[in-house]
C-alpha cells in the first residue's frame, strides 16, 4: 500500500535530472502526494496505474528506450523545458527536510 520511493528518485530530484521510476504500481501516485511533480506529458507516466508488474516495467522501458534515442539536442531540449518542475521539486524537497528538522528538534 506505501511505494518504496528509493534513492535513486531523490538523488533525480535533488541534481534536477529527468527520471523514470521502474517501481510498484501508483509509486509516482504517491510522489505527488508527498508535494513532487513529475514529468508527465513530457515522459507518458501512464505505467504508473499499470497493475502487472511485467507489463509496467516493460512500458516504463519502452519510455526510457525512447529518452535514450533522442539526440543530445532534443533532450538537452526537454531537459529544459522541465526547468519548473526542477525548480517546485527543489524547494518542496527543502521544505520536507525544514519541517522534518523542526519536528525532531522539538
Amino acid at each position: 500500500d506505501w511505494p518504496l520511493i528509493k534513492e535513486k528518485t531523490w538523488r533525480n530530484v535533488a541534481s534536477e535530472k529527468l527520471f523514470v521510476v521502474v517501481g510498484q504500481k501508483d509509486t509516482l501516485k504517491w510522489f505527488h502526494q508527498l508535494g513532487y511533480k513529475s514529468f508527465h506529458p513530457v515522459i507518458n507516466e501512464t505505467y504508473d496505474q499499470i497493475t502487472r508488474d511485467f507489463d509496467r516495467i516493460m512500458r516504463s522501458f519502452k519510455e526510457i528506450k525512447r529518452l535514450i534515442e533522442l539526440s543530445d539536442a532534443e533532450f538537452n531540449d526537454l531537459e529544459s523545458s522541465c526547468t519548473h518542475i526542477f525548480t517546485h521539486n527543489q524547494k518542496n524537497f527543502e521544505e520536507r527536510i525544514r519541517r522534518l528538522w523542526s519536528f525532531l528538534n522539538d
